[in-house]
């Protein structure tokens, strides 16, 4: 009898090795474009976040600065009646015909009050930078001004930057036929900056508060009516 004899021959597949690349690679460009898309929503929520502090938290924060220094030089002022006369900080001379000729100012005076002006409100930006509370919404993040009225509170913390900076300035007006508006103010700069989880910015406060004011009756020099002057200006003779 014949005999039959049978061989089963196994032969292994070379698709396996391609399948291999090919997750591999699927993988990296799946892992390539997640990376991708996080860097790109992080930052596009870091701009959104930017902008909302940018036009609405940093306007607040300067609304309330510009109050607060305006009440810090009121009571400044209030404080002493001689920083509310006129004739206490100026002294007109006027020749036989009732023309100004000579404007002088008492800068002793004017320095004193400017030391207690900066003094007050250095203590008024210290203490609200210390105590003022200002939020800004997480959601504000998503761009969508709707959302950005939701969701949970960051805290804004607010640093002085630098001191108080204050000059006095001093301008003439036409009030009339013979007749000019000599005003006196001091010009109040300050400086802030807002820490933030994901942005530091400064902010820059400028303010100008009326210290006394007269009418002067008589021809003021050309020279006195070009505007805003620095009162160190004001000890000339014409």
């Amino acid at each position: 009898m014949g005999h039959c004899i049978q061989y089963n021959v196994k032969c292994k597949s070379n698709n396996q090795p391609k399948n291999n690349v090919k997750r591999k690679f699927f993988t990296i460009v799946l892992c390539v474009t997640a990376i991708v898309l996080i860097v790109v929503m992080t930052c596009n929520a870091r701009v959104n976040f930017i902008n909302f502090v940018d036009e609405y938290t940093s306007a607040n924060i300067y609304v309330e600065l510009v109050n607060n220094l305006n009440i810090a030089t009121s009571n400044t002022l209030e404080k002493n009646e001689i920083y509310q006369d006129y004739t206490n900080f100026i002294d007109i001379q006027k020749d036989s015909n009732g023309n100004v000729t000579y404007i002088n100012t008492n800068m002793l005076l004017a320095n004193v009050l400017l030391c207690d002006v900066i003094e007050q409100t250095q203590k008024m930006i210290t203490s609200l930078c210390e105590n003022k509370v200002f939020e800004v919404p997480a959601t504000a993040m998503t761009g969508s001004m709707l959302l950005a009225q939701f969701g949970k509170q960051i805290k804004v913390q607010l640093m002085p930057v630098g001191n108080v900076d204050c000059d006095f300035a001093s301008r003439f007006e036409q009030a009339g036929i013979n007749q000019t508006k000599h005003s006196l103010y001091i010009d109040i700069k300050a400086r802030v900056q807002m820490i933030l989880p994901l942005y530091v910015r400064d902010v820059d406060i400028r303010t100008s508060y009326i210290v006394c004011e007269s009418i002067i009756v008589g021809k003021v020099p050309e020279f006195y009516l070009g505007g805003s002057q620095n009162f160190d200006m004001l000890d000339l003779v014409a």
